[in-house]
C-alpha cells in the first residue's frame, strides 16, 4: 500500500529528479549545493513468513542534503534509519534506486567511501590494536600516506586528548576513550561527509568541542599548516518516539 505524500516531500523528490539526467547519472550543477542526493533509495528483504514474504525496509527515499550542514535523520524504532545508513556506506545494497556523494554514485564504493567518514552506533574498533595503528590502517584506505597521513594522524590523536593512550592497544580504552578513537577514525581523510550512527554521537562531538575549545570539523595545525575543512556535512540517525 503506498502512502500519499506530502506537498514538501513530493517537492523534494521533483527537484531531485530534475537534477538527474535520461541515464539517472547526477547533473554537475547539482553538486554545488548538495552534498548528498538519495534518488528512490529502497531496501526489500524476504522473510520466513509464507502469507509475508517481503518486507520493506526502506520506501523510495528521495532528498539531498546541503552542504555545511548537521541533517538529522529521524525516525521511530524499524522506520529504516539504520538501513539507509547501511546503503549510503556501502554495507547493504539497495533493492532499487540509488545515491550519490558529492557526484560520486555509491556503486562506486572505492571513491564513494573516500569521501565519507562513518561513525556507527557501537565502536567498530579492534582490541588489539593501539589508536594510532587505527588510523594509520583507516588513513591508508582513504588514500593517505607519508606525511600527509602521520599530521593527519598526530592532529586527531590531539585534538581528542588520545595522546596518553596512542601506544596502547585499544581493549582497553574506556567507552569515552573507544568513542573518541571511533570519532578520528571518521575524520580521518578529511571526508567532506560524515555520517553519525546516533544523535547521542553529535552530542559527544560537540561535548568535545565545547570542553577543548574546538570544533572537531575545524581542525587547525598552525605548525604544520594542515586543516580540516570546515564545510562537512555531518548525517545524523535521531530515534523518535512512536507518540513523541
Amino acid at each position: 500500500i503506498e502512502e500519499e505524500l506530502d506537498a514538501d516531500v513530493l517537492a523534494e523528490q521533483q527537484r531531485i529528479r530534475s537534477q538527474l539526467t535520461k541515464d539517472n547519472t547526477l547533473r554537475p550543477e547539482a553538486t554545488l549545493q548538495d552534498t548528498v542526493h538519495i534518488c528512490g533509495l529502497r531496501k526489500v528483504y524476504k522473510t520466513d513468513n509464507p502469507q509475508v514474504p517481503f518486507k520493506i525496509a526502506v520506501r523510495d527515499l528521495w532528498f539531498a542534503i546541503p552542504q555545511g550542514q548537521v541533517f538529522g535523520f529521524l525516525g521511530v524504532n524499524g522506520a529504516g534509519k539504520t538501513t539507509t545508513l547501511k546503503m549510503l556506506t556501502g554495507d547493504t545494497h539497495p533493492s532499487s534506486g540509488t545515491a550519490f556523494i558529492y557526484g560520486l554514485p555509491i556503486e562506486n564504493q572505492i571513491e564513494a567511501r573516500r569521501r565519507i567518514g562513518y561513525c556507527p552506533q557501537f565502536d567498530a574498533i579492534f582490541d588489539l590494536l593501539t589508536a594510532y595503528e587505527h588510523l594509520k590502517f583507516y588513513g591508508t584506505i582513504k588514500g593517505l600516506k607519508g606525511k600527509e597521513l602521520e599530521d593527519q594522524i598526530r592532529v586527531l590523536i590531539q585534538a581528542l586528548s588520545l595522546n596518553k593512550y596512542k601506544n596502547r592497544k585499544a581493549g582497553t580504552y574506556s567507552g569515552g576513550n573507544k568513542r573518541k578513537l571511533s570519532t578520528a577514525i571518521a575524520m580521518i581523510g578529511n571526508p567532506p561527509v560524515v555520517f553519525l550512527g546516533t544523535f547521542e554521537i553529535l552530542l559527544f562531538l560537540l561535548i568535545i568541542s565545547s570542553f577543548f575549545g574546538l570544533l572537531p570539523w575545524k581542525i587547525d595545525e598552525p605548525s604544520t599548516g594542515y586543516y580540516f575543512q570546515t564545510m562537512k556535512c555531518f548525517f545524523v540517525c535521531v530515534k523518535k518516539k512512536k507518540n513523541g
